[in-house]
């Protein structure tokens, strides 16, 4: 076997331990669009629900995030007395959405289990120019940050794939107020796509040795001769 081919069939391997690994630590995302929280209209989001906590800072058990149907409640009419600003504009899909309000600290969504929290659509409820910040965490330790500006007229659609977490948490602040006829800082959150997260399987990790340890042996054999 000369280096060239040697060299291929490695660039193959690595290649396919890539693509391989890739798909066994990032699943294809579930959307969580909380239309199953029905038939209530106005709740909090049970702890479990999905898998996950819904919790405010510090997780406290008594602050948990809620659930909000306001299209259902007649909230949303444009020639109403009633316009829930952000909530309605935030609605992407069906009628419902998680939100967290008011002086009650970040949404705080996490489970024991690892995964991949991937995008969401996130609605400032009253104020335009919010500062929305998103953090991943994983065993208590911040692994991700970043910073948007969100509004009340339309969802921001974030996409952050953060990989290998359990927690993450979203938190809006500042901003002027849109003339909904409310007020308060908060997130409003539709569409929360996340994926299981798991380890490469260790066949595949076998792989990648025996590719690279392969390419390695040929490599030694054909400088060995000029070293003699």
């Amino acid at each position: 076997m000369n280096f060239v081919r040697a060299a291929k069939l490695g660039t193959f391997g690595a290649v396919l331990f890539l693509s391989y690994g890739l798909s066994s630590v990032q699943a294809a995302p579930i959307v969580l669009d909380f239309e199953d929280l029905s038939p209530s209209t106005l709740d909090v989001i049970p702890d479990g629900y999905q898998g996950f906590e819904w919790r405010g800072v510090g997780e406290i058990r008594n602050l948990n995030m809620a659930f909000y149907a306001p299209t259902l409640r007649g909230e949303c009419s444009t020639t109403g007395s009633i316009f829930a600003g952000g909530y309605c504009n935030g609605t992407t899909s069906g009628m419902y959405v998680a939100y967290r309000g008011t002086g009650t600290g970040a949404a705080t969504i996490r489970r024991d289990r690892a995964f991949n929290f991937e995008s969401a659509f996130i609605t400032s409820p009253w104020n335009d120019g919010e500062d929305l910040v998103v953090r991943g965490f994983r065993d208590g330790i911040e692994l991700y940050l970043d910073h948007f500006i969100i509004d009340t007229a339309s969802p921001t659609r974030i996409e952050l794939n953060y990989l290998n977490i359990d927690t993450v948490t979203f938190q809006g602040t500042g901003g002027v107020n849109a003339g909904y006829g409310s007020s308060g800082e908060g997130v409003v959150i539709d569409d929360f796509a996340y994926s299981d997260y798991s380890v490469p399987e260790p066949s595949i990790m076998g792989l990648l040795a025996v590719s690279l340890a392969g390419l390695w042996l040929v490599r030694r054999r054909r400088i060995a001769p000029i070293a003699a």
